[in-house]
């Protein structure tokens, strides 16, 4: 299973303190890491939630 997660670091020992945290968590095995210097696309999660949560409830009709 694949998991995204979203940070924010103040610079790169900030981010390699928070990748170490999260490889401590129990069944992680590894990391990847993608840096953006600023938002290209405005986060849209939410609305795909929605979506989600949308088609679920027609399909239990």
């Amino acid at each position: 299973m694949d998991l995204l997660i979203r940070v924010i670091a103040v610079d790169a020992d900030d981010l390699y303190r928070v990748a170490g945290r999260i490889l401590a968590c129990p069944g992680i095995v590894r990391t990847r890491t993608a840096l953006a210097m600023r938002e290209l696309l405005p986060f849209r999660l939410c609305g795909v939630i929605d979506r989600l949560g949308d088609q679920g409830t027609a399909k239990g009709r």
